[in-house]
């Protein structure tokens, strides 16, 4: 994991987003991997129990049970068939540590209830909770706002809602009979009559706002009553172009743009910014998918306007389909936000993963993997610092090695090997006898005289 840090004595807590601590499954060729089995899944880290799992809806601090609900993408046919006939659905789960997490749930079906304009596969979206306007839902309820495919015109895709009886393990009572409340016809709707999806919504004064991903473009909508949306910005596109969302890029060849979550931090000099995350890539810079942020601040209709260039908040690919907890209402300044991504992605993951080194056996049935949670905080210089886990907890169990600057000694009190780089001989963190090469590592940076 490489991370935007300020130039100045910084400690991390770092761990490889796309390697994570894997446990030591031997896998033969003619292994048949089934739906659960187990030679993918990875140590200390949240896991789909069954078939396939993709991107993160939203990390929401649940204050009834002291605990987090963590939403993600499902599809029960597998990693070797994702769009099966069976569809995508909501998974659930909880945790208070991000390591130990509870039995996996269905929290939105991958079909909704007969209606002729219901979906047939349920996508990313966001919880809310109900400040009492939401027309159906009782005050202080949480309300899932999800894209899909609608069911009858062959997959296009449309925004729909539903809200939870139960503290948001399930959302079973759908709003608008099962009818998209924003579809990807309308004429102030999505600008290619295609792309409407990952909406992610807020409260701003009383009134409820929706940033969705509209392939080149995040539209922007606002409603009184969680029902009927409108432009945000009556008079223009009320749309976030990529200048804004992706400033310092090229947007050339990059879309689409995906999963857009927007929160309000609050840094250590007391001002207080609004920092939007997506998914996207930039190929002309060798980048490729992964989750960026940008630090602006909201104009008078909501829509978003950058102060800074775009950066990743994480150096690999395997960091995407992410998604961060806070505050639904915009109002509300977070001093940190815990971060969650999909380690996977769809160049990648997407096409299968073979259980054996030699590539020759069965895809995958079961796959899907998330980081080590990230503790995010906006600096005074609008970059962003992190650290794994909810805190220190996270790292209480492990034992970690010391590097110095000589040469460290392994397990077989043997001189780890030595290698080279432009500043000389570098120590090989890694070479220790008897162990996995995935490790975790604690890494402390100090500057002296203007060098690390």
């Amino acid at each position: 994991m490489t991370t935007h840090l300020p130039l100045k004595s910084t400690a991390i807590l770092a761990l490889m987003a796309g390697t994570a601590m894997m446990t030591a499954t031997q896998v033969n060729a003619d292994t048949s991997s089934t739906l659960t089995s187990t030679e993918h899944v990875q140590k200390d880290h949240l896991n789909v129990e069954q078939g396939w799992g993709n991107d993160v809806q939203n990390i929401v601090w649940n204050s009834t049970g002291q605990y987090y609900d963590i939403y993600f993408l499902h599809s029960a046919d597998g990693g070797d068939n994702p769009f099966g006939a069976q569809g995508q659905d909501w998974y659930h789960t909880t945790t208070k540590d991000s390591v130990h997490y509870t039995k996996q749930n269905s929290a939105i079906s991958a079909f909704g209830p007969n209606s002729a304009y219901t979906w047939k596969s349920a996508w990313t979206g966001s919880v809310v909770t109900n400040q009492g306007n939401i027309t159906g839902v009782p005050k202080g309820a949480k309300v899932a706002y999800f894209s899909g495919l609608e069911k009858n015109d062959g997959g296009s895709q449309n925004i729909w809602s539903a809200w939870s009886s139960d503290n948001g393990k399930t959302f079973s009572h759908v709003l608008s009979n099962a009818n998209p409340i924003l579809d990807h016809s309308w004429d102030y709707t999505s600008a290619n009559h295609a792309d409407l999806r990952d909406s992610s919504v807020f409260y701003k004064d009383g009134e409820m706002y929706m940033y969705t991903s509209e392939g080149q473009e995040i539209g922007v909508y606002k409603s009184k009553d969680g029902l009927k949306w409108e432009k945000a910005d009556k008079d223009g596109e009320s749309k976030v172009k990529p200048a804004t969302f992706f400033a310092g890029h090229s947007w050339t060849g990059n879309e689409p743009i995906e999963c857009p979550a927007l929160r309000t931090m609050k840094m250590a000099n007391g001002k207080t910014k609004q920092v939007l995350f997506f998914g996207a890539k930039d190929a002309s810079q060798g980048e490729t998918t992964g989750t960026y942020y940008v630090v602006g601040h909201l104009d008078k209709n909501g829509l978003f306007v950058n102060e800074t260039n775009a950066k990743r908040v994480d150096q690999g690919s395997d960091f995407y389909g992410a998604n961060v907890s806070g505050s639904d209402d915009i109002n509300q300044v977070n001093s940190s936000l815990n971060a969650l991504g999909w380690v996977g992605n769809w160049n990648t993951t997407g096409s299968g993963i073979h259980s054996d080194q030699n590539g020759e056996s069965t895809l995958a049935k079961r796959l899907g993997v998330y980081s080590s949670v990230r503790k995010l905080v906006l600096n005074n210089d609008l970059t962003l610092n992190q650290t794994t886990g909810f805190g220190e907890d996270f790292f209480k169990s492990r034992t970690f090695y010391k590097a110095t600057t000589t040469s460290p000694v392994n397990a077989n009190n043997k001189q780890a090997t030595n290698g080279q780089d432009t500043n000389g001989t570098i120590y090989n963190l890694y070479d220790k006898a008897n162990e996995d090469a995935n490790q975790v590592y604690k890494l402390t940076f100090n500057q002296k005289a203007k060098q690390y």
